[in-house]
């Protein structure tokens, strides 16, 4: 089987060249590369986010990331993810792809964390990323998700997003990473 490339942007569409963040161990920023760039291997450590959203009972919104996704599509993962443009404050960026990938608008986040991590996607990319991590309350009723970003959705009790991650569905790298803390600061 011939894995796709993602060089030349066709896997990453209109971003792909958009200037992005290189950042340090800490999330300090060190300077910019390309979308493309950043996930090609060996991978450069750039700036990101992930966001949780609850619904009044705890319940997480979680979802099946589109499969056409350069990397890990039709892997379930958090609510949200994404990276800021450069020179875009990461709150904003997150309340930005909140409202583009799940059409809640001015959604109130709180950032509770910060991590690095790196994983390769079957030799086609990497992340490599410092991902500051935001969580939210959001009426399920305010979701209209982007087709593009979205196959398939839940809402689910703390208990069964752990239950996802320990099945045999994909679940993200940075989903398996962040979440335990999460839970743990949401308890």
């Amino acid at each position: 089987m011939t894995l796709p490339s993602i060089r030349g942007g066709a896997l990453f569409g209109s971003r792909a060249l958009d200037p992005l963040t290189l950042v340090d161990e800490n999330g300090d920023e060190t300077g910019t590369a390309t979308l493309e760039d950043m996930h090609l291997p060996p991978g450069r450590r750039h700036r990101a986010f992930s966001v949780y959203l609850f619904d009044e009972s705890g319940r997480l919104f979680v979802h099946q990331r589109f499969h056409g996704k350069a990397l890990w599509g039709s892997y379930w993962t958090n609510s949200c993810c994404s990276h800021p443009f450069h020179g875009e404050a990461i709150d904003a960026a997150a309340k930005r792809r909140v409202g583009e990938e799940l059409g809640v608008e001015n959604a109130e986040l709180s950032e509770l964390f910060g991590y690095e991590y790196r994983a390769e996607f079957e030799g086609i990319g990497v992340e490599h990323e410092y991902v500051h991590v935001f969580v939210g309350a959001v009426d399920p009723a305010s979701i209209k998700v982007a087709p593009k970003e979205v196959e398939e959705f839940q809402w689910l009790a703390p208990d069964d997003v752990d239950a996802l991650i320990a099945s045999e569905h994909r679940t993200t790298p940075w989903f398996e990473i962040a979440w335990p803390k999460v839970r743990d600061r949401k308890s």
